[in-house]
């Protein structure tokens, strides 16, 4: 059995432990790759880290789903990292929501070639704002 690398096991446990996951985007292919914290916060079992662009898009809520996509293409065209909070829908229709923050990489000529993001669950806040919302009302 292959020993674990300590410098990975502390970054997972620090990511779960955050409800932090982190991505790793192909611009070209759109092949991502996942840790277990994001697959969880998405609802997905751990498991299967590299996905495709359809998984991320099937679990985003469709009323955010251009708003994310404007927000990312003027982060990737004006060189600026993305900022972004949106709702995602599990397979059991309950909803949650993420703050997601990414950063473009590029190549020689100026073309995007790679995205890398962390993404936290800020589901419980969202949920507390509610209720706070609620009651003074």
């Amino acid at each position: 059995m292959p020993m674990s690398n300590p410098d990975h096991d502390r970054l997972a446990l620090a990511l779960a432990s955050a409800k932090m996951g982190w991505w790793d985007l192909d611009w070209v292919s759109r092949k991502t790759v996942w840790s277990a914290s994001h697959e969880i916060i998405f609802g997905y079992e751990p498991g299967q880290p590299e996905r495709d662009y359809f998984d991320w898009e099937r679990r985003v809520h469709p009323d955010d789903l251009e708003r994310i996509h404007q927000a990312t293409h003027y982060a990737k065209d004006h060189r600026e990292n993305l900022a972004i909070r949106y709702r995602i829908i599990w397979p059991d229709g309950s909803l949650h929501w993420v703050n997601a923050l990414g950063r473009f990489y590029y190549d020689r000529d100026g073309h995007p070639v790679r995205m890398l993001g962390v993404l936290t669950d800020i589901t419980d806040r969202k949920q507390n704002e509610e209720t706070l919302r609620s009651s003074e009302e």
